[in-house]
């Protein structure tokens, strides 16, 4: 009988410990930041035929849902083979954007310009700064062609 009694407590103290809040606990209605994540990008080749007329380049974001959207357009030359790569680090977002036209400089370069259009959606995001880096064709190196800060 007592050995009944015993088990009946351990069991009963199990339960209630189990039940009891841990003080390192996260509340359920708290979810921790996750990390930056880019979603998916979306890009739009030579539209907008400009002749040899320049246009205007643009940068902004926008809010959609739980998303940021990022939107990149710029005039360049309508035969230059635009690429991208992206780096995200904790705040920031380095992108770079190159000509990788390899003809040797023939055929690379045609009488009139393009916009072009680069969409970057993220997920996760909170205050943020995006660098793009631009690499016109003959260049060896990036400059900085936009600083894009958002601040919750």
């Amino acid at each position: 009988m007592k050995t009944q009694k015993f088990l009946a407590l351990l069991i009963a103290l199990a339960i209630f410990s189990s039940c009891a809040k841990k003080e390192n606990e996260t509340p359920n209605d708290v979810i921790p930041t996750a990390n930056l994540e880019l979603i998916k990008t979306d890009y739009g080749g030579c539209f907008d035929y400009r002749g040899m007329q320049q246009g205007n380049d643009t940068s902004y974001y926008t809010i959609s849902g739980d998303s940021l959207i990022l939107n990149l357009t710029l005039t360049y030359n309508c035969c230059g083979e635009l690429k991208d790569s992206i780096r995200l680090g904790t705040n920031e977002v380095n992108i770079f954007i190159a000509d990788t036209c390899d003809n040797s400089g023939s055929g690379c370069i045609c009488d009139c310009d393009c916009t072009f259009n680069f969409e970057y959606f993220f997920r996760n995001f909170n205050d943020i700064q995006f660098n793009v880096y631009l690499k016109s064709l003959g260049e060896t190196e990036y400059s900085l062609w936009q600083e894009i800060i958002y601040n919750e």
